[in-house]
């Protein structure tokens, strides 16, 4: 009876995953967030404010032809770089908090949050641009 309970025990210890097999075991370290919330929150901020300049322009036409829209494009430009630079500033200050053995899949899930997120700040500032083009051009709706 001892050889068969060795047994089972021995047979449930092989198929059952240890913590370090577990995804967000002890194994893993998780990327904090909050820095990709942080530039999301910069993208819709910069966006608000853009829509203000290129409102509050005197040039009766289109918002190309205002005098902010250079700047409003440069903005767009330097916030959509940022996106990777924040990405792999997150990674490498997680890779070394995270210590030897629980780096596995970091530089991944940074890199993905980072894309998701300055998609999103495009998207966000692209649904400005065409709400501020049709309100210059009243055809809003």
């Amino acid at each position: 009876m001892a050889d068969v309970e060795q047994q089972v025990v021995s047979e449930v210890a092989q198929t059952t995953p240890s913590a370090a097999e577990v995804p967000g075991g002890p194994d893993r370290f998780s990327l904090p967030w909050w820095p990709f919330l942080a530039y999301l929150g910069v993208w819709v901020v910069s966006a608000g404010v853009a829509a203000w300049f290129l409102v509050d322009s005197p040039y009766p036409g289109s918002m190309v032809g205002s005098s902010a829209y250079p700047y409003v494009l440069r903005a767009s430009l330097v916030l959509t770089a940022a996106g990777p630079v924040i990405a792999l500033s997150v990674w490498i200050v997680a890779w070394a908090y995270a210590g030897r053995g629980r780096r596995k899949g970091l530089l991944s899930t940074s890199l993905l949050r980072g894309g998701v997120v300055t998609l999103l700040g495009v998207v966000v500032w692209w649904c400005m641009l065409i709400v501020v083009d049709r309100f210059r051009l009243d055809r809003l709706w």
